[in-house]
């Protein structure tokens, strides 16, 4: 339901109308009515591409287990600035050398500029930019 509005349906479906075997267990389906227009309106945006190339930084951080992983990937976004163009998160770990109520997340950070080759200094400078947003913000540290 959705402000009253009943937006969909879902059940078991009935086991003489599946062709499955014996050993098979129940299938369930789900129907969505969804609005025939978007909630938001979404224009795309020209990029060109650089003929430089870019810089993935890898970073491990210690994470509260309180703070959600896309409060720290929108933290990271924001510290960024125009030479930020992603982030993805591609591990998490808890185990052996991460303190008691934290995880530890890895972001890769993609850099790259229009109109030059981005130096290990401005990318150092960009980290450290990030993790001093997230420590301060946030309570997150550089998992070392």
């Amino acid at each position: 339901m959705a402000d009253g509005t009943p937006t969909g349906a879902a059940g078991q479906v009935r086991p003489d109308r599946v062709d499955a075997p014996a050993w098979a267990g129940a299938i369930w389906a789900m129907e969505l009515t969804l609005p025939a227009e978007p909630a938001v309106e979404v224009t795309p945006e020209y990029r060109p591409l650089s003929p430089f190339p870019g810089v993935d930084r890898d970073l491990a951080l210690l994470v509260p287990y309180d703070v959600p992983t896309s409060t720290v990937s929108r933290a990271i976004r924001d510290a960024g600035d125009e030479l930020l163009e992603q982030v993805t998160v591609f591990d998490l770990y808890r185990g052996d050398g991460v303190s008691e109520g934290h995880r530890s997340l890895a972001f890769r950070l993609r850099l790259q500029a229009l109109d030059r080759t981005l130096t290990d200094k401005e990318v150092d400078r960009m980290v450290k930019k990030i993790m001093k947003r997230l420590g301060e913000d946030l309570g997150v540290e550089q998992r070392l």
